[in-house]
C-alpha cells in the first residue's frame, strides 16, 4: 500500500511506505523483450511538463523495439526524450519509437510530457505501448494518461544512503521541494520518520509522536510559504531536518519523509498517536531551490502518494547479544518451565526496520535427558531430513528449534524470553544448547563477544540453580529471569521503511 500524507494519515498500515519508490522491471526469462509505461497523472495547461519513466528490458534481443502511438495526446501533450534517451528515442509525426542494441536491455527511458491547451481538467487518453524484436511478436499495453490540475509535487533530493557517521554526530535529512503542476501550493506540510538511534530537533513549527514499533520517532510539521509555491519553483528546507545520532544507535539508522500540499494534522490523529509540540525556539525554514530544466534532467514523477525522500547512516559502535540458558531442578518425570532467550549486552540497540522482517531468531537443541512437552507459539520444530532440515510447526517432542521475535526494535539491556515445558526423562545425556546460532542456520551469528553466543541447558537434579547472566532457572518452585536465543536478521537495507502511523 502506497501513502498518501496528510490525507490518509488515519488509514496508514504498517508498510505504508514499503513500496514508495518506482519499482524496478521485474527479471525474465531469457530471450524475452518487454517494456512497462505505467498509468500517470500529468498537469493541466499551464504546467512545466515533467518525466515519466518508460522500463525496457529483455536478454538476448535482436533488434528491439519501443514504439509508442501519441495520436490520442495530439493537442493534449507535447512528448519528447531529454537527454541522452534523445539518441535511441525518435518521434516522427505522432509517433516515438525507441531503438536498442542487440543483447541484453535494462533500460529506464525518459518520457517527457508538456501539456499542451487540450490538456484540461478531467481529460484522458489512451497511449499503446508496442514492444517487439527479431524472435518476438509485437505485443501492445495502453497506458492511460489523465489530466488533473492543481498543484504537483515532487521531491528533488531524495537522500542518500549509507552515510558514515558515529555516536553524537548531527546529522540532516535534505528535502527539496519542486511544483510541476499548474497551480500553486499555498503551505506544504511534511512527515518524518526516524528510527531509534536517530534523535530529531525539536522544531516550533512540529508536532511529535513515538513510534512505538521502532521505538523511534515520527515528526509532522507544516510550513506556510508567503505567495505560495507555483508552477516551475522549488523550495528546500535550509539545512535539512536535523537530528543527532543517539548514545544507544544501532549500527544501521534510517529516516524517511512525505511532503504534500499543507494540512494540519487531524485532531484524531494527534489523539490517537500522542502528537505534541515539543518547541525549543529552534524553527524550520524554507529557502528558494531551482527546479531541474525538464529538457535536459530527469525528474522521476513522484505523486502525492510517492513525495519520499530517504536517507540512511550506518554507525560503528559495538554490539552484543548474549544466550541464556537454564539450569532445571527436579527429579525424573518432573516438569519444569524454563524461560530461555536472548540479552542484548549493548551498548548499541537493534531495528529491523528497513527489512520489516522479525528482528531476532534464535535456537536451541533439547537435552538428551529430557523431552519438550510445551513448545511457544513463536517457535517452530526442526527435523534433520537428508542434507537438510524442514519445519514442523510448534509441536513437541522434536530436538531442535528455531524461534522469533516478531518486533522490529531490540533495545540495550533488554531481554527477551519464551516459556518452554520440559519434561525430565533421565539423569544421564548431553546437556541442550540455547544458541544464537540454531541448527541449519546458514553462517555462525558473530557479534563484538562471541564467546556468550551459546548458554548450557542444563540438569540441575533437585537442587538449587546456579545464576549468571546466561543463565536462568525455573524450577518448580520459583520464578525465572532470562530469554531464548536470539539472531537479529540481516537488513535489506535499501528497502523502504515501514511507516506506522496508524
Amino acid at each position: 500500500m502506497r501513502l498518501p500524507i496528510p490525507r490518509r494519515l488515519l488509514a496508514v498500515g504498517a508498510a505504508a511506505v514499503a513500496a514508495i519508490a518506482l519499482a524496478p522491471a521485474p527479471a525474465h526469462a531469457a530471450g524475452y523483450f518487454g517494456a512497462q509505461f505505467d498509468d500517470l497523472t500529468m498537469g493541466a495547461g499551464g504546467a512545466p511538463g515533467k518525466v515519466y519513466p518508460l522500463y525496457v528490458f529483455g536478454e538476448d534481443v535482436t533488434d528491439g523495439k519501443v514504439v509508442l502511438d501519441l495520436t490520442a495526446l495530439d493537442g493534449i501533450a507535447k512528448v519528447s526524450f531529454p537527454g541522452p534517451d534523445g539518441e535511441k528515442c525518435k518521434v516522427a509525426d505522432k509517433t516515438a519509437t525507441c531503438a536498442f542494441a542487440d543483447g541484453g536491455v535494462d533500460s529506464i527511458i525518459s518520457v517527457l510530457l508538456q501539456p499542451l491547451a487540450g490538456a484540461t481538467e478531467g481529460a484522458t487518453a489512451e497511449v499503446p505501448v508496442t514492444t517487439s524484436s527479431a524472435d518476438n511478436e509485437p505485443y501492445t499495453v495502453n497506458t492511460k494518461v489523465t489530466v488533473k490540475s492543481g498543484a504537483d509535487l515532487i521531491v528533488l533530493d531524495q537522500g542518500k544512503y549509507d552515510q558514515d557517521a558515529k555516536i553524537g554526530d548531527d546529522v540532516s535529512m535534505p528535502m527539496v521541494v519542486g511544483n510541476v503542476g499548474d497551480k500553486a501550493a499555498p503551505s506544504l506540510s511534511f512527515t518524518f520518520s526516524f528510527t531509534h538511534g536517530i534523535t530529531p530537533v525539536e522544531y516550533e513549527e512540529c508536532e511529535y509522536a513515538v513510534w512505538d514499533e521502532a521505538q523511534g520517532t515520527h515528526v509532522y510539521c507544516t510550513l506556510p510559504i508567503e505567495g505560495g509555491l507555483g508552477p516551475n519553483e522549488a523550495v528546500e528546507i535550509e539545512g535539512g531536518f536535523q537530528g543527532r545520532i543517539a548514545a544507544d544507535t544501532s549500527t544501521f539508522e534510517r529516516g524517511t519523509s512525505i511532503v504534500d500540499v499543507g494540512d494540519d494534522l487531524p485532531a484524531q490523529a494527534r489523539t490517537r498517536m500522542g502528537f505534541a509540540e515539543r518547541g525549543s525556539g529552534k524553527h524550520l525554514k524554507l529557502v528558494p531551490a531551482t527546479l531541474p530544466s525538464q529538457r535536459t534532467a530527469r525528474v522521476v514523477e513522484i505523486d502525492t502518494r510517492d513525495n519520499w525522500a530517504d536517507s540512511s547512516w550506518n554507525i560503528k559502535t559495538p554490539f552484543d547479544l548474549a544466550a541464556i540458558g537454564a539450569d532445571l531442578a527436579g527429579g525424573v518425570g518432573d516438569t519444569v518451565t524454563a524461560k530461555l532467550g536472548v540479552k542484548n549486552t549493548g551498548p548499541s540497540s537493534s531495528n529491523s526496520v528497513s527489512s520489516g522482517e522479525p528482528i531476532l531468531m534464535f535456537g536451541i537443541t533439547v537435552p538428551e535427558w529430557a523431552k519438550l512437552v510445551g513448545v511457544p507459539k513463536q517457535c517452530e520444530a526442526i527435523e534433520k531430513v537428508g542434507d537438510g532440515y524442514e519445519g514442523r510447526g510448534s509441536k513437541p517432542g522434536y530436538t531442535y528449534y528455531h524461534c522469533w521475535n516478531q518486533s522490529y526494535f531490540f533495545g540495550a539491556g533488554e531481554t527477551y524470553t519464551l516459556d518452554f515445558k520440559f519434561e525430565i526423562t533421565g539423569d544421564s545425556g548431553a546437556d541442550g544448547v540455547s544458541t544464537l546460532t540454531p541448527i541449519g542456520r546458514w553462517e555462525p551469528w558473530s557479534d563484538a563477544n562471541n564467546a556468550n553466543n551459546e548458554a548450557k541447558i542444563a540438569h540441575a537434579g533437585g537442587g538449587l540453580p546456579v545464576t549468571g547472566v546466561q543463565v536462568g532457572l525455573i524450577a518448580g518452585v520459583g520464578g525465572a529471569l532470562v530469554a531464548l536465543g536470539v539472531v537479529v536478521f540481516t537488513m535489506a537495507r535499501r528497502r523502504r521503511m515501514p511507516v506506522e502511523l496508524s
